[in-house]
C-alpha cells in the first residue's frame, strides 16, 4: 500500500516533522511504499490547485495522510477539498490539530479519518488493516464519522521511544532542509514535560490520555527518552551522510529535566563532534552545574520559557510557578558559563494590565530585583516576544518607547494586524524581507513577535519559533512548563517538536550588540 504524507508548512519557516519520520520508517519496514511532500514556500513555491491535484495523481497513493498543526488547518482543509473534488481517495488527518479539534476536522467533510495523539503504532495498524480490506472502526486513536455521528475511539498507551525505528530522513529530502535552514539540524532526545501551562496544548494531551486510559499522570509514562547511545548513533549518521551541518538544536520540551541524562549525553557528544548545539531549559530545572556541563560540550544557546515578566500573570493566567529571582538566576548561570541566553515572552494576554507588561522601572532598579518584564529580560542575550495584537490591555504606543531591535514574524495565522503594528510601534518594513522592524529598547537585543491569545496558542501547538533577523518565524510546539506535575499531575509532550525557537548560525554570528 502506498501512503503519501502531506505536511502543510505554509507561510512558516521550514520545520521537520519528527512524528512522520518515525511513521515513514515503520511503514517501510512493514513493506509499504511511502512518499512525503512538505508544502513550504522556502522549499518550493506553493502549488495552485491543478498543480497540487496533478502531483497527487502522479504519486498514485492509496492513502493521503496529513500531519496538521492548528495554524495550518485552513490550508490543509483547502488542499484536502481539492483532492475530494477530483479523486476518490481516502484521507486521514493527524498531528496536534487532530488532538485539540477532532470534531472540526471530521465536520469539514474532507477527511475520512483522524488519528489522535502519538500514533506511530496506531497508524501502522490502520494502514495494515486497510491494505487487507479489514475494518478499522475499533482501532485505538482513530476518529471517524458514520451515519452522521462522530466516533472518537480511546487512545492506546503512549509508545516507548527506544523501540521506534530510526527516522526515515531520505523520504524528506533532508539535505535540502539542512541547506534551507542554513545548517541548523533539529534533534529530539525526549518527549514530554512535567508542567501544564495554560497556553500549551500539553494539558489537553494529558487530559485525553488520562481520561481514556483511566490512570494518573505518573502512570502515563509521559516523559520518555531515547537512550544516549541512540542519540549518539543518530548524530554520527547525520554527520556522515549529510553536508553543511552547522548547529544541532534539541527540540525537546525540557532537555535539562534529568541532569544525569544531560551529563551522560554531553560526555558522549564531546567524543563525536565539537559542533555547537542549542537546548530548551526550565529555570526550575537548571543550575550552575548544569550550565557548566552544557558549556563544556559546546552548547551555544540555552532557551527559557519566561512568557511574562509579571509573576501575577505567570501564576494566575499561565499556570507557571516561578519567581523573577529564579529566572534571573538561571539566566545568570547561562551567561557566566559563556553561553548565549534566550527567553520567550508573550504580551497582550486578556486581563493583562499595563503594569504587568512593564512594571515600575524606577522601583525595580532601586530594588535591583527582576519584578517586571524589562528587568527580567535585560538579563537575557536574546528575547522572543509574542504579541496578541487584539488583546485588551496592550498599548502599542508604550512599546514604541522601549527596547532595541524588534521583528514581527508573519506566521500566517491572521492574528497580527501588520499595518496596525507598523503604525503603533513605529515600524518600517524591512527591505527584501517579510518582516516588520522597529525599536523596543528595554526588551533586550532582539525580539521576535508572533501572535498570542487564542491564535497564538494554536501557532504554538505547531512547535517552536524558529526565528532570526533573516528568516520567518516557524512551526513549533511551545513547551508546557507551568506548575510541576507532582503538584497537579498535569503536563505533556506531543508527536513532534515542541519549542524550538531557533536562531540560525548566520543570525548568531551576525546579530548586532549580542553579548556573545
Amino acid at each position: 500500500m502506498k501512503v503519501l504524507f502531506l505536511y502543510p508548512n505554509a507561510d512558516s519557516q521550514v520545520g521537520f516533522n519528527y512524528g512522520v519520520s518515525h511513521m515513514a520508517a515503520l511503514l517501510r519496514k512493514a513493506g509499504h511504499d511511502v512518499a512525503f511532500w512538505q508544502l513550504c514556500e522556502e522549499l518550493a513555491p506553493l502549488p495552485v490547485r491543478d498543480e497540487f491535484v496533478n502531483r497527487v495523481k502522479r504519486e498514485k497513493p492509496d492513502l493521503l495522510a496529513f500531519s496538521v498543526v492548528t495554524n495550518q488547518w485552513e490550508y490543509a482543509k483547502k488542499l484536502a477539498s481539492w483532492i475530494k473534488q477530483e479523486m476518490s481517495l481516502t484521507t486521514i488527518c493527524g498531528g496536534v490539530h487532530a488532538l485539540v479539534a477532532p470534531e472540526q476536522i471530521l465536520d469539514s467533510g474532507v477527511f475520512d479519518y483522524i488519528m489522535r495523539g502519538e500514533c506511530e503504532e496506531a497508524f501502522l495498524e490502520f494502514v495494515e488493516r486497510l491494505a487487507k480490506g479489514q475494518s478499522v472502526e475499533d482501532l485505538q486513536n482513530l476518529g471517524y464519522r458514520k451515519n452522521g455521528r462522530i466516533s472518537l475511539n480511546p487512545v492506546r498507551p503512549l509508545p516507548a521511544l527506544e523501540p521506534l525505528p530510526f527516522k526515515d530522513y531520505e523520504v524528506m529530502d533532508f539535505q535540502k532542509l539542512i541547506d534551507v535552514k542554513n545548517g541548523w539540524v533539529g534533534l529530539m532526545a525526549s518527549r514530554g514535560c512535567p508542567f501544564s501551562c495554560t497556553y500549551c496544548f500539553n494539558h489537553k494531551m494529558v487530559a485525553t490520555y488520562r481520561a481514556d486510559l483511566k490512570c494518573s499522570f505518573a502512570k502515563l509514562n509521559y516523559i520518555r527518552r531515547f537512550s544516549v547511545e541512540q542519540m549518539a548513533e543518530e548524530i554520527r549518521y547525520l554527520l556522515k551522510n549529510y553536508k553543511n551541518i552547522q548547529m544541532f538544536i534539541f527540540d525537546d520540551d525540557l532537555f535539562t529535566f534529568d541532569k544525569d541524562y544531560v551529563k551522560e549525553f554531553c560526555g558522549a557528544y564531546k567524543k563525536i563532534t565539537d559542533l555547537p548545539f542549542v537546548v530548551n531549559a526550565h529555570v526550575r530545572f537548571f543550575d550552575q552545574e548544569c550550565a557548566d556541563i552544557l558549556a563544556d560540550a559546546n552548547c551555544r544557546i540555552v532557551k527559557f520559557g519566561v512568557e511574562s515578566g509579571s509573576e501575577r500573570v505567570r501564576k494566575t493566567i499561565l499556570n507557571r510557578h516561578m519567581s523573577n529571582e529564579q529566572i534571573i538566576e538561571a539566566i545568570r548561570y547561562v551567561n557566566e558559563a559563556g553561553m548565549h541566553s534566550s527567553v520567550f515572552v508573550i504580551i497582550g494576554f486578556p486581563h493583562e494590565q499595563g503594569e504587568d507588561v512593564f512594571g515600575d522601572r524606577r522601583t525595580v532598579h532601586a530594588l535591583h530585583v527582576g519584578q517586571d518584564d524589562a528587568v527580567v529580560l535585560d538579563q537575557a542575550r536574546d528575547v522572543h516576544v509574542a504579541v496578541d495584537a487584539g488583546a485588551p490591555g496592550l498599548d502599542p504606543a508604550q512599546l514604541r518607547r522601549r527596547g532595541q531591535e524588534l521583528l514581527v514574524h508573519d506566521v500566517g495565522v491572521g492574528a497580527v494586524d501588520r499595518a496596525g503594528l507598523r503604525q503603533g510601534f513605529g515600524f518600517v518594513e524591512a527591505d527584501e524581507e517579510s518582516h516588520v522592524r522597529g525599536q523596543l529598547p528595554e526588551f533586550g537585543e532582539l525580539a521576535v513577535i508572533e501572535p498570542a491569545g487564542e491564535v497564538g496558542q494554536r501557532a504554538r501547538a505547531a512547535g517552536g519559533v524558529e526565528g532570526d533577523h533573516r528568516t520567518r518565524g516557524g512551526p513549533r510546539q511551545v513547551g508546557g512548563d507551568g506548575r510541576a506535575a507532582e503538584q497537579d499531575e498535569g503536563g505533556g509532550p506531543q508527536d513532534g517538536p515542541h519549542r524550538s525557537g531557533h536562531h540560525d548560525e548566520r543570525s548568531f554570528r551576525g546579530r548586532v550588540k549580542t553579548g556573545r
